[in-house]
């Protein structure tokens, strides 16, 4: 594994959920217009100008790299690809309600690398990287406390990043299968602060 690669990468997706923060921010809780995809789900404005800005930055940093995102769809083939979900719950984000995100994640020949949850309006960030898992710079892991039930992995972070996999997978930019193959590599799972 290339150390100066990943920490250069994982550099540039702080950056990514940075703006993808200030972004989002600046059009929450205003009088945003939405068109529906084919879908019927909702796309804005804020949606598309996150994702065109992360675009931007991965394009100057990494114009080698692939990149796949939910309202732009897929941009080359190589073996690094960025995945890009600009804002995960747009409804509640139009909405007004604070539990929305931005998912960033770098797949190396379909193996998740970094993954990073990005939440503005709870100022929350959770990263995973094969080194372990974080929120906010501290260190996360499964609940240890005693009578607790076993986390669920539907009420989980792995959650979030898979649904982002599946949507990757639908817009034609990964090959899910071959990304299951390698989910044991996936640091994230239902996560609390350790």
């Amino acid at each position: 594994m290339d150390f100066e690669f990943y920490e250069e990468a994982l550099t540039l997706a702080e950056k990514l959920a940075n703006v993808a923060r200030a972004v989002s921010l600046s059009y929450f809780r205003t009088a945003l217009p939405f068109d529906s995809k084919e879908d019927k789900s909702p796309v804005t404005l804020a949606d598309r100008e996150v994702e065109r800005v992360m675009r931007e930055m991965i394009d100057a940093s990494f114009p080698e790299h692939a990149i796949c995102g939910e309202e732009f769809g897929s941009e080359g083939t190589a073996r690094y690809t960025w995945l890009l979900d600009p804002i995960d719950g747009t409804k509640p984000f139009l909405m007004g309600f604070p539990l929305f995100g931005s998912l960033i994640a770098l797949l190396d020949q379909q193996v998740p690398k970094i993954g990073i949850i990005e939440t503005p309006a709870t100022g929350e960030r959770w990263n995973g990287t094969s080194s372990g898992t974080s929120m906010n710079g501290r260190p996360a892991s499964v609940s240890a406390r005693p009578g607790l039930p076993q986390p669920r992995p539907t009420t989980s972070a792995t959650t979030t990043i898979r649904n982002l996999l599946r949507s990757c997978a639908a817009l034609q930019c990964i090959d899910l299968e071959e990304v299951a193959t390698h989910s044991d590599s996936w640091p994230m799972d239902a996560l609390t602060l350790s």
